[in-house]
Formats: C-alpha cells, sequence, structure tokens
C-alpha cells in the first residue's frame, strides 16, 4: 500500500469530519461526511467558502482561525452550531496548517456534551426551586415565651403536634430536647444573628431526634407595642439536608460524575494554584481513548461509559499523590505532574500502556493515546504547554486510532 493509499485509509478511519481549507476559507477538500451531520453536499461545499456556510459571526471567526493558523503555524480551534433537519447540532474543529496557503481542520460533534451540559444546568435550577419552595415553620410567642400559634410545618419540625406545643414555652420545648442527642436543643451562631439595630436573631437550632440531630435555621424578631415587648415571632426551616447537600454539590463540582476523576474545574484551579517557581518543571500528559465512538455504536453506551471508568480507574492507580489527574471530556484526561521533567512523564506512560495492554472490557481493548510537553520555566504559559501536548497527542492518535478501529 502506497503512502497516499495509507494516509487515505488513516484519514477514513477517524471519526471525524477532515477538511481542507485555502487562506480565503475556500472548501478544497472533504472527506468522511455523514449526511446526517451535514448541511451541504461535497459537490456543494466546494464551490463554498466557510462564511457562507457557518451562519453570521461564526464564518468570520472561521476565517479568522483558518488565518490565525496559518500565520502561526500552530493549531487552532473553533466551534461552531449548525441548524440540521431542524435540530441545532454543534462541533468543534481543530485546524492545522498544511502548507502556506492551505489548512486541514478536523471537526467533530459534540452535540450530545453540550446537551449533557444544559441538562445539568437545568437540573441544578430545579434544585434550586425546590429548595426555595419548601415550606416554613412558624411560630409566635408572647411576652412570657409561651407559644400561642404554630403551623403544622412547624410543629412537625419540632416532632410535636401544634396542640401540643401550644401553651408551652419556647424554652421548655427547646429543654425537652437537651440531652437526647449530640447537640439536642442548643443554639448555635449562624450568619446574621444578633442584628441590634433591627433585634431581630438569627441561629442554627440542633433539635435530637431518633434519626440523629436535626438542624434548624431559625429566625426570630421581636413584637414591639406601646408598652415594650409583646412576644416574638418565629421562623424556621430544616437546612439538615441542605447542609449535606451542599457539601455534595461541592463535592460534584469538583469531580466528574462518572469516573470519579476530578474535573475540569479542578483541574483549572490546581494550574493556578502550582503557578511556582517551585513546582517546575511541570509536565502535562493528555490522554485520549481511542474508540470510544466505536464502542457506543457498536456496543452501547453503556459500555462506552464502562470503557471510561476502567481507562480512569487504570490512570488513578498509576499516578502518583502528587499528580493532578483530570477527566476533561468525554474521552479526554490530563495528567499534572508537577516537578518532573518529560524523563519521568515518558516513564509514567510506557507504564500506562503496560497496564492498559493486560486490561479488556469483554471483548474491547482498551487504547489510549498519548501525549506530553514539559514547561521549564513560568515564561513558558500553561497554555502552550498544554497545546504542546495535545498537539503531539493528536499526532499519535492518528497512528493509534485506525488500529483500534480494525480491533475493535
Amino acid at each position: 500500500m502506497g503512502s497516499e493509499q495509507k494516509m487515505a485509509a488513516i484519514i477514513g478511519a477517524l471519526p471525524d469530519i477532515l477538511f481542507v481549507f485555502d487562506r480565503d476559507g475556500r472548501y478544497l477538500e472533504c472527506t468522511n461526511l455523514d449526511p446526517g451531520r451535514m448541511v451541504y453536499t461535497p459537490e456543494q461545499l466546494k464551490e463554498m467558502t466557510i462564511e457562507q456556510v457557518l451562519p453570521g459571526e461564526q464564518g468570520r471567526l472561521g476565517l479568522e482561525k483558518i488565518r490565525e493558523s496559518l500565520k502561526t503555524g500552530r493549531l487552532s480551534s473553533l466551534e461552531y452550531v449548525l441548524d440540521i433537519q431542524g435540530r441545532p447540532r454543534y462541533f468543534e474543529m481543530r485546524l492545522m496548517p498544511l502548507d502556506e496557503n492551505s489548512v486541514a481542520a478536523l471537526s467533530r460533534e459534540i452535540t450530545e456534551r453540550m446537551e449533557a451540559s444544559r441538562e445539568l444546568e437545568r437540573e441544578k435550577e430545579l434544585l434550586e426551586t425546590t429548595l426555595r419552595s419548601v415550606g416554613e415553620g412558624i411560630l409566635t410567642t408572647d411576652e412570657r415565651g409561651v407559644i400561642t400559634l404554630i403551623n403544622p410545618i412547624g410543629a412537625a419540625l419540632l416532632g410535636m403536634t401544634p396542640e401540643n406545643l401550644t401553651g408551652r414555652t419556647l424554652s421548655g420545648v427547646l429543654k425537652q430536647h437537651q440531652g437526647r442527642g449530640t447537640g439536642g436543643g442548643q443554639f448555635l451562631p449562624a450568619d446574621g444573628s444578633g442584628e441590634a439595630e433591627t433585634g431581630v436573631n438569627r441561629n442554627l437550632l440542633v433539635i435530637s431526634a431518633p434519626q440523629g440531630d436535626r438542624y434548624l435555621d431559625v429566625t426570630m424578631a421581636p413584637v414591639s407595642g406601646a408598652g415594650g415587648s409583646q412576644g416574638q415571632v418565629v421562623v424556621f426551616r430544616d437546612v439538615t439536608d441542605e447542609r449535606k447537600s451542599h457539601r455534595e454539590i461541592e463535592y460534584l463540582s469538583y469531580h466528574d460524575p462518572l469516573t470519579g476523576l476530578h474535573n475540569r474545574r479542578y483541574y483549572l484551579e490546581a494550574l493556578q494554584e502550582l503557578e511556582r517557581p517551585d513546582c517546575l518543571p511541570q509536565t502535562v500528559i493528555l490522554a485520549d481513548v481511542n474508540g470510544l465512538k466505536l464502542t457506543n455504536d457498536a456496543f452501547g453506551h453503556q459500555t462506552g461509559d464502562q470503557l471510561l471508568i476502567r481507562v480512569a480507574g487504570i490512570l488513578e492507580k498509576e499516578c502518583s499523590t502528587d499528580h493532578v489527574l483530570a477527566r476533561l471530556s468525554g474521552d479526554e484526561f490530563v495528567i499534572l505532574m508537577p516537578r518532573a521533567d518529560s524523563i519521568e512523564a515518558a516513564a509514567l506512560v510506557e507504564r500506562l500502556h503496560r497496564a492498559f495492554g493486560l486490561s479488556r472490557l469483554g471483548s474491547v481493548e482498551l487504547s489510549v493515546s498519548f501525549g506530553w510537553a514539559t514547561r521549564h520555566r513560568l515564561e513558558e504559559t500553561a497554555e502552550e504547554t498544554f497545546k504542546k501536548a495535545e498537539d503531539r497527542m493528536y499526532k499519535q492518535k492518528l497512528f493509534e486510532g485506525p488500529s483500534m478501529r480494525n480491533r475493535t
């Protein structure tokens, strides 16, 4: 097989769409076109420019990225959206110059990733709405502290009925809980407690219950009259689950829910924390799972998820506690190695290749492409180092991806 045939076979094995543009954004070549993901045919595209295909500002930005790649000789990327069969479809395009007048571009659909991100935002909004709509307990007392009124929700939060609470002092009710739990009947300081100007006090009340201590957020405001204090109004709500949810949400905000690894947000924050001379040299390794789309198509997304979980487990096992390991996107992972050079990175990659070679998921082999780069000075930005590692990873993927396709 000649070199051109080999290259054609490699390109044909890629899941991405390949375009070739000239410096004016005209389509010179287009391969791997999936009719379900295209608005125009290859013949139509060769008569058009990127500004004609991508609507509005997207087309202008696409041409700008083409010329930027030609000018710098480096990889550039672009995200865009097309209306295909009445549905918005999202794509990510990576451009690399072929020569001084043309650019090769790999376009990958990221609709599922974008929709998943938006679905997560919708779920978060629903959670916030639900939390806001939870009923609050309300009670009133007279000037002696005797409960004169309490609603059913408030009584339930205190573990009694309105009839049993009305006529009792609030202090007596709290004393009833004392000694029955780790903090029964105790007030703890909360934000805004003791606001002298308004007389409003806010506290966190710990109520002991058979299932464990419950935390109530309590706001107490005096009722004043001509003769002085006429009692107080107490508003409270159960924040036990909210406190637990806060910890869970905090965990989810820094972790990938599928693999349990850290996520992009954690990686970017860690990168900022490691922006110090004592963390140099600093090596970043990019890992991309080969054949994930083929696995999803052939065996279903559940198998694809299991493949990602298996890959994440091996990465976590081989990385040390000094490394920052995160899942960046669908099939991409990153390993940040502070105070480590390319020799250490190569040794780690070699161990990972061995580990992946010894592991299978049913009939599916584990294949991961790697690329890495080392930063020796703070003047070399982390973004530049990342791009170098990414470029090397994609070059490696060009050779390893087709092999994985043939084995899947």
